[in-house]
């Protein structure tokens, strides 16, 4: 496990987005890409996912727009500014951005992040 020993200072301006699906671009703010990391997600304006799972534990803070958090049984979850959402490895869900603009959040996990999706 990373330890970090130094005080890590981001301002917006320093965030490196990077694409890694159609709709969702990524900053990673510390950590490592293949391992426990914290992490700015950028949905675009309609984005929606297919129902997937995660391997690892998820937490987000929803910091702009309107995300949608959707489970298996069907039950859907309005976040807003300000919103923490925990999701357990191997739960399924869905995720969507449905504000005029794109949905910014904080993302953390204790591993890789990856998305399975359920056919």
């Amino acid at each position: 496990m990373q330890t970090i020993k130094d005080t890590i200072v981001l301002k917006n301006g320093d965030l490196k987005f990077m694409d890694i699906m159609p709709g969702v671009v990524r900053a990673y703010a510390w950590g490592e890409t293949n391992g426990i990391h914290g992490n700015f997600t950028r949905l675009r304006a309609g984005y929606r996912s297919p129902m997937h799972t995660h391997t690892y534990d998820v937490k987000i803070v929803v910091i702009t727009g309107m995300l949608l958090h959707g489970d298996s049984g069907g039950k859907i979850t309005r976040l807003g500014p300000g919103s923490f959402c925990f999701i357990p490895e191997g739960m399924k869900h869905t995720t969507a951005c449905v504000d005029d603009s794109d949905c910014l959040f904080y993302e953390e996990q204790p591993g890789r992040f990856d998305m399975m999706p359920i056919a």
